[in-house]
């Protein structure tokens, strides 16, 4: 049996915030947190879907003309261990390596720290998402017309975070099984949690894994069970690094231009037919090391 988190995990201490409109936010968090707490005792999954928060993203943005949806990275204890992970030592071709975990240069936790609304809304989301099985006719009744109303050819699951339940999982391939006209992209670290969903409900045709490598520098090997699921390998690189091996081409940000734009730029990780396309995805690290 899965965790099961209390509301107040979820919840935010007002005096957190050095400003009235802060300590409002808060607040009006709190309720909300309070309110999908009474959908749950009473099993209204439909009231749960409807509170669930899709990011717009902004016009001078990466991701600038899609739409996400996404958990928190704060309270994900996946997420935080790796962002404490010490530099590893390993042998790559014959020589010794220091590798050190992208994690700490978080960019979705930056954003959380700038934009707290983004904070609050991710953990909403992680407390419906984590813990609430929501069906493919939920999904299809509450969001279908509201993601085809946006025009857009593709959705990315996970821009800022990463799963942290198989519940989770599950959700979002069973929302893919409810919006089958749009691309979706999910990103993760967490291969064993998709790997279990996957194994349960089956990966949809117009679903698209890509595995996140953990360390700078380095490509992660596709763990074999999960071969057959994904679709590209995500590995960022420091800008030092890609100038002394020039073999590896950044395809995502570049060290020419830093602000790609997916769609405007690429848009490979959301294709239609994924095998046409280099399978690294190769972005410079844009995050600041906590």
């Amino acid at each position: 049996m899965e965790k099961r988190w209390n509301k107040d995990f979820f919840k935010y201490d007002p005096s957190r915030s050095l400003t009235e409109r802060g300590k409002k936010i808060i607040e009006n968090h709190n309720r909300k947190v309070d309110e999908i707490d009474l959908a749950m005792q009473y099993g209204d999954v439909k009231k749960q879907c409807k509170m669930l928060t899709m990011t717009e993203h902004s016009p001078t943005s990466k991701m600038a003309d899609k739409h996400s949806l996404s958990t928190s990275v704060e309270l994900n204890d996946f997420c935080q261990a790796r962002q404490c992970l010490e530099c590893k030592k390993t042998i790559v071709d014959g020589e010794e390596i220091d590798l050190e975990a992208v994690c700490p240069y978080c960019f979705s936790e930056g954003i959380s720290n700038a934009r707290p609304t983004v904070r609050y809304s991710t953990a909403r989301n992680s407390m419906i998402l984590w813990q609430t099985e929501i069906p493919v006719s939920v999904w299809e009744e509450v969001w279908k017309k509201e993601f085809l109303s946006w025009n857009q050819p593709d959705f990315r699951i996970q821009s800022l975070g990463d799963v942290r339940t198989v519940t989770e999982a599950e959700n979002y391939i069973r929302l893919e099984m409810a919006i089958k006209e749009m691309i979706e992209t999910e990103w993760s670290k967490n291969w064993r949690i998709w790997l279990q969903a996957f194994r349960h409900l089956g990966k949809p045709k117009n679903s698209r894994y890509i595995h996140s490598s953990l360390y700078l520098n380095h490509f992660d090997q596709i763990p074999e069970a999960m071969k057959e699921y994904v679709d590209f390998r995500f590995t960022v690189f420091t800008v030092d690094y890609l100038r002394n091996h020039p073999e590896i081409v950044a395809n995502c940000c570049t060290l020419d231009n830093k602000g790609r734009q997916c769609r405007r730029d690429c848009n490979e990780c959301y294709a239609k037919n994924p095998k046409k396309y280099a399978f690294d995805r190769i972005e410079v690290v844009r995050g600041y090391k906590k």
